[in-house]
């Protein structure tokens, strides 16, 4: 052959390579089957043909919902649907068959906007000066909430105050020093942190009204809005539809608007706060009603139809069960509302659905982005920018998008199974060997991506292993907090059950042996241990402790709660750091709440008035007149 043939035999061999290599790269994708296989769902469809996931959500979640039976009804006629505005309101109303409500009405609000947070902050400056010149701490809010902020016109005190201040108290300030936009500090953005953390204080720890007068009246003034959210934690369903966000360029699952989630989320904490201030008053029929309805509040919100809805109840759970640790270690209690208590705690429903989220909502989603790229394979916001083009390039080329989906389902069902086994530690390391296998298999290496420009079957596995990688949920992580849950559930019955033993016996049990039968047929048991949860009596009181999520032992230490070795820590101890144990710890005595004071040494500056600037040492009274 000559030199001339050869060449162009090598030319025709490398166009007719080149015809193959853009037929196999831009040929069209196989169509789209609808089977449980690939999509999932059949019905209902979208206008493209393909299944319409959030409608789905919307007809099985408010199967049997009606507006008498709907706690989403009750909770927003008492929040007003704040963040909710124009066309998308009207569209909230009429899916939840109820009359629109004004924007501009009067609502519950949170703990943390910026009425309340002014009140305090009046209050707490008037609290202060009464610790500075000795007089009597205001008991309550006459004349307090027209009380103008201290404006200190000296650079140098201020720099010095700023530099010295940190409250102290039973619970450390965690935020920084704020300063005004001269850089200088600030005292009306001081004495509102302060008043941001008293108010987490408040839902955490008993307070008497005298001694948070502000929010004693703030919560008097919410108490219809807040009836409102007790009776919708009655209701047998919670259902607030899914609307895709209109602005959000994504899959529709992912994106749609769950605004009501925190708005729920503000009224049980306010429930909270007030059922802190009952139990420190001596209501505890009230306080135990208002807990109740946080743990109602937090059933509902889980079994809505996304793992965020799930996760969100598991977290409001835990906080009722703090709710009922105070009403436990409080000694007033009677015998007979500790055994309505008991009774009641005892019979609720354990927290067992993470599973099922797995195997439906967080599958439809995944599912959808997978869609959605087919849609529109210049769908942005899939990870970084450098992956994003690249997810896009390829969804652009030719995709057997039916692998990419059984691929994706065959995932869940493998979560799914392993979820609801979740003593398996088997299955649970293979969970933890999949998500690192998907992690490595989404990476683009020049080999995978050399492999991906010739072959569809590559690209196909690449762009499954990147949804995979992106939307599955951190599987293990969520079914711990589900276990944690649970776990705090038994720890708040086993102190209703001590105080049940001390209110029939005058002291604490010596062992958790002695309340069975009389009191519990079982011993509680520590399901992060596989044994019973540690006891023991401490003075007047008792340490009850699972050991956490870790599974070691820490000796009753976390210092996320403040607890080390059992004993609550102090502000120094701290500030100071250490190693952060897990430990679910419970310590009665609980200590009270502790209103933040001033450093020693620092004086507040002097209040600016119409007629002048004050004196600072007056007494309270002269300066509030």
């Amino acid at each position: 052959m000559t030199v001339g043939r050869f060449l162009l035999a090598t030319i025709l061999a490398a166009v007719v390579l080149l015809v193959l290599w853009a037929w196999q790269l831009l040929r069209p994708s196989p169509p789209i089957r609808l089977s449980r296989q690939t999509t999932y769902i059949t019905a209902p469809l979208a206008d493209d043909g393909l299944p319409d996931y959030v409608a789905y959500l919307n007809d099985k979640y408010g199967e049997g919902v009606t507006p008498e039976n709907n706690a989403t009804v009750l909770l927003v006629r008492a929040t007003g649907l704040p963040d909710v505005q124009g066309e998308q309101r009207a569209r909230w109303f009429d899916a939840l068959g109820m009359e629109p409500l004004p924007e501009d009405g009067e609502y519950l609000t949170s703990l943390f906007d910026q009425a309340p947070l002014e009140r305090t902050s009046n209050w707490l400056v008037a609290y202060w000066r009464s610790q500075q010149d000795g007089s009597k701490p205001p008991t309550s809010m006459a004349g307090l909430n027209e009380f103008s902020q201290p404006i200190d016109r000296d650079m140098e005190r201020r720099r010095e105050f700023a530099a010295k201040y940190r409250p102290r108290g039973d619970m450390p300030l965690m935020r920084s020093i704020p300063y005004g936009e001269d850089g200088e500090y600030d005292w009306m953005q001081a004495t509102e942190e302060v008043a941001r953390e008293l108010h987490r204080r408040a839902m955490a720890r008993p307070w008497q009204s005298s001694r948070l007068p502000s929010m004693d009246e703030w919560l008097n003034e919410n108490r219809g809005y807040l009836d409102k959210v007790v009776e919708a934690s009655k209701k047998p369903k919670m259902h607030a539809p899914l609307f895709s966000d209109e602005q959000y360029q994504g899959p529709d699952l992912v994106g749609v608007d769950i605004t009501i989630v925190q708005d729920v989320n503000d009224a049980c904490r306010v429930l909270c706060a007030r059922a802190m201030n009952r139990v420190a008053e001596g209501r505890y029929e009230e306080a135990f009603e208002d807990t109740m309805a946080v743990h109602g509040l937090a059933r509902l919100e889980g079994s809505g139809p996304t793992v965020v809805h799930y996760l969100v109840g598991l977290a409001r759970d835990g906080i009722a069960c703090e709710l009922v640790l105070a009403l436990a270690a409080d000694e007033d209690v009677s015998e007979l509302m500790l055994r309505k208590a008991l009774r009641d705690v005892s019979g609720l429903e354990r927290w067992k659905g993470m599973a099922d989220q797995f195997d439906e909502a967080e599958r439809l989603a995944a599912l959808d982005t997978a869609l959605t790229l087919y849609r529109d394979p210049s769908l942005s916001g899939l990870g970084g920018r450098k992956e994003s083009s690249t997810v896009s390039r390829l969804a652009a080329s030719s995709v057997d998008w039916n692998f990419v989906l059984s691929r994706i389902n065959g995932e869940y069902d493998d979560l799914a199974d392993a979820s609801r086994n979740p003593g398996d530690e088997q299955r649970q390391q293979k969970l933890v060997e999949n998500e690192e296998a998907r992690d490595e298999a989404a990476k683009m290496t020049p080999g995978r991506a050399a492999w991906c420009a010739i072959s569809r079957q590559a690209r196909s596995a690449w762009i499954a292993n990147t949804v995979l990688r992106l939307m599955m949920p951190a599987s293990h992580a969520a079914l711990t907090a589900e276990v944690r849950a649970n776990v705090s559930l038994d720890l708040a019955t086993t102190a209703l059950a001590l105080a049940l033993y001390r209110a029939c016996h005058g002291e604490y049990p010596e062992t958790l042996d002695l309340l069975v039968p009389e009191i519990m047929d079982d011993v509680p048991v520590d399901a992060f241990a596989d044994g019973p949860l540690h006891y023991e009596r401490r003075g007047e009181g008792y340490l009850l402790y699972s050991i956490g999520q870790d599974r070691r032992d820490d000796g009753a230490t976390n210092w996320s709660t403040r607890m080390r070795d059992g004993e609550w820590m102090s502000i120094e101890d701290y500030e100071a750091g250490g190693t952060d144990g897990d430990d679910l710890v419970v310590r009665v005595p609980m200590p009270a709440l502790v209103i933040p004071s001033l450093p020693e040494g620092v004086v507040l500056p002097a209040v600016e008035s119409d007629g002048g600037t004050s004196d600072a040492n007056a007494p309270v009274s002269d300066r509030i007149d």
